[in-house]
C-alpha cells in the first residue's frame, strides 16, 4: 500500500493531520473487521470438517484467505490493509478544515515567512555576535 498515493488523493483535500490519522485508523479497522469475518467463517468450516472426519483433526487446515488453523487451537491471521479498505474509510471520514480556514492558515503562513525573512536580514551576522552569545548591556550614565 502506497501511503503517498493516499495522501495525494483528491479526497484528502481539507484533511488535517488528525483527519489523516482517523482515515488510516478506519482503513485498518475495515481490514480487521474483514479478517474477523473471514476467521469466523474459517472456524465454522474447520469445525464442520473435523466433525465429518475426526481422523484428520490432527492435520492443520489451511485456507487461501491467510488464516491457518491447527488442532491445538492456535490461529494465525494475516491482515493486510489495501486500497479497498481506504476507499471504505473515505466514506466514513471527512475533512475538518474548511476552505476559509485553509485560506486563513495560508495567510498566517505567508505572514510568518515574511517576518522570518525580515528577522534574518535584521539579525547581526555571526562575526558581530559576542563569543558567549550574550550581547553586552549598554553602560548607564
Amino acid at each position: 500500500m502506497d501511503l503517498t498515493r493516499i495522501a495525494a488523493d483528491k479526497r484528502c483535500e481539507g484533511f488535517s493531520g488528525a483527519d489523516m490519522a482517523a482515515l488510516v485508523r478506519e482503513a485498518a479497522l475495515q481490514a480487521l473487521r474483514e479478517a474477523q469475518h473471514r476467521d469466523i467463517h474459517v472456524m465454522a468450516t474447520a469445525a464442520a470438517a473435523s466433525s465429518a472426519s475426526p481422523s484428520t483433526s490432527e492435520a492443520p487446515v489451511t485456507v487461501p484467505s491467510g488464516v491457518t488453523l491447527s488442532s491445538t487451537g492456535r490461529r494465525t491471521l494475516q491482515i493486510l490493509v489495501e486500497q479497498r479498505h481506504f476507499d471504505a474509510a473515505f466514506r466514513k471520514v471527512f475533512p475538518s478544515v474548511s476552505d476559509a480556514s485553509r485560506q486563513r492558515y495560508e495567510r498566517m503562513h505567508q505572514t510568518l515567512c515574511r517576518a522570518r525573512a525580515i528577522a534574518d536580514v535584521a539579525a547581526p551576522s555571526s562575526d558581530d555576535a559576542p563569543a558567549n552569545g550574550v550581547a553586552p548591556m549598554a553602560a548607564s550614565s
